[in-house]
């Protein structure tokens, strides 16, 4: 909850960086012939341009791109395990 919460009020203040604009641009004005050639120029994987593309496409502002991406990232925090395996043990000398 606290995460939700702290990520919610994050993605009301997040100011977009040129790449994530880049991407959104992308997913509404290239189709997708264009945009498969693209991908492989691009820093950002093809999934997340066809994730982006029905809401592009239909018009909606920028801002969606953030209501698209945040329960995206919750659902990964929420299946994802409380504790890694990765430990980092402290050694000393």
């Amino acid at each position: 909850a606290l995460w939700c919460a702290l990520t919610l009020w994050s993605v009301a203040h997040h100011e977009a960086w040129r790449d994530e604009a880049d991407a959104w641009l992308t997913a509404r004005d290239v189709w997708f012939p264009a945009l498969w050639r693209f991908a492989h120029n691009a820093g950002t994987p093809l999934l997340w341009y066809f994730v982006q593309m029905p809401f592009a496409k239909a018009g909606l502002a920028y801002g969606w791109q953030e209501a698209v991406h945040w329960p995206i990232a919750a659902a990964t925090v929420a299946v994802s395990p409380p504790r890694s395996s990765c430990r980092s043990e402290a050694t000393s000398a």
